[in-house]
């Protein structure tokens, strides 16, 4: 039986990690930019813009801690 580490080496060969991990935060980078120039919000509503990028962050498993929603 293979250990641990050496399946996961084995299955890691097969992808280019950081070439995975670069595509993934440019298409977080994007849906960021994506929100921050969404004019369709009033001043007073920039509020939510904040919390939708709290959102993306959230989806991606990246909690910030700062907000209950």
């Amino acid at each position: 039986m293979e250990d641990f580490r050496k399946i996961i080496e084995k299955e890691t060969e097969k992808y280019d990690l950081a070439d995975l991990a670069e595509k993934k935060c440019f298409i977080t980078l994007m849906q960021i930019k994506k929100i921050l120039q969404d004019e369709s919000l009033s001043d007073a509503a920039c509020y939510a813009k904040i919390e939708k990028i709290i959102a993306l962050f959230d989806s991606l498993g990246l909690y910030t801690g700062r907000h209950d929603f």
